[in-house]
């Protein structure tokens, strides 16, 4: 482990390899071009009001849901913090298919989407967290070690596991 550059409070970060930072790109490259492809229209002929995840964040999400919080956060670049992106396109989704129910639809959409999504984007702790006006900071991985061979061989099941500490 290295210490967290550019993090607050010290943060400690794991040592990346240049085929970690690859698969990450990749990653990260594969979740930025599937939030500006277009959508498929499915048979039915639905259009999605807005064409695709960042047109919705920039066009609508940002002039719509801004918060002054101490705690909270967004970050400029919230494209480059995976969680986010995947929360965003979500509510992305949803919002599009909620929009056209005309009674109840965005209010459903505010209640049981937006607001816990919100809470969590903006949150102390956040995927935005390190980030402030004018600093982004990447979002951390977190660190995995590889299983033991015999893991998954046969498949365990929850159940089976959770005595194993009482032998």
């Amino acid at each position: 482990m290295r210490s967290g550059d550019g993090m607050n409070g010290g943060g400690e970060q794991p040592d990346l390899d240049e085929a970690d930072l690859a698969a990450l790109r990749k990653a990260m490259d594969g979740l930025r071009d599937k939030g500006r492809r277009e959508s498929a229209t499915p048979a039915s002929g639905f259009r999605p009001r807005f064409p695709d995840l960042e047109s919705w964040v920039h066009e609508f999400f940002v002039l719509t849901f801004g918060r002054h919080t101490e705690q909270g956060r967004w970050c400029a670049q919230w494209w480059d913090h995976p969680e986010a992106v995947l929360r965003l396109d979500a509510l992305w989704r949803t919002w599009e298919v909620a929009s056209l129910e005309p009674v109840h639809g965005v209010a459903d959409w505010i209640h049981s989407h937006l607001d816990p999504n919100l809470t969590q984007l903006f949150s102390a702790g956040g995927p935005f967290a390190l980030c402030a006006e004018g600093r982004h900071v990447p979002t951390p991985v977190l660190p995995v070690s590889p299983p033991p061979d015999d893991f998954g061989t046969p498949p365990r099941r929850w159940w089976e596991v959770l005595g194993e500490g009482d032998r």
